[in-house]
């Protein structure tokens, strides 16, 4: 018989077939990497499930990609390199989900310190700065919202979010200066 072909072999046959939509070459890639993977995601996310989870997102993008896959390296170091990309971005959206409630949670606080209101009339007050702030934010330009999003939203640093959108982060700078110079008097009445 002829020898078994090497596990890079192997995997780059698997990529091929799957650029050409095959179903059972995924199937077989998925099933050889799953675990590993998913083992490796642990390491970082510090939970199975997340794992899991992480992994399944990692190997879906391998195949809605699947036509434009350009990997340079191993199909196993491009894995590994998909999953801690997918791991680490769900450490984000934790730590962002974990400030947005404490900010919540402060800003409710705030609310109560200043004078005590009824529930009803906290959330009738917190649901009127929020309509305001998103229809201020509405008003502007298609980047500065964008922006505007990544930087308070999700938390990300102006060369952060230079790398993501593909411009330098004096232009980030320059629409967030101009966004809040726009924003102010659109909101005033909540600042004063």
């Amino acid at each position: 018989p002829p020898p078994a072909p090497s596990a890079a072999a192997r995997d780059a046959g698997w990529i091929a077939a799957i650029r050409n939509g095959d179903d059972d070459a995924y199937a077989a890639l998925f099933r050889a990497y799953a675990g590993p993977l998913a083992t490796y995601a642990y390491t970082i996310v510090r939970s199975r499930a997340v794992a899991q989870e992480v992994v399944q997102e990692a190997l879906w993008k391998v195949w809605e990609r699947r036509a434009t896959l350009d990997i340079r390296d191993s199909v196993r170091s491009y894995l590994y390199g998909v999953t801690r990309n997918e791991s680490i971005d769900w450490l984000r959206r934790e730590r962002l989900h974990d400030a947005w409630k404490a900010q919540a949670a402060g800003e409710e606080r705030v609310a109560r310190d200043v004078r005590p209101a009824s529930p009803v009339e906290e959330e009738t007050a917190i649901g009127e700065v929020r309509a305001a702030i998103g229809a201020a934010i509405a008003t502007l330009p298609k980047r500065a919202r964008e922006i505007l999003t990544l930087r308070w939203r999700h938390q990300m640093t102006y060369p952060e979010i230079a790398a993501a959108l593909g411009i330098a982060p004096k232009t980030v700078e320059v629409h967030v200066s101009r966004a809040l110079r726009t924003l102010r008097p659109l909101l005033r009445k909540y600042v004063d």
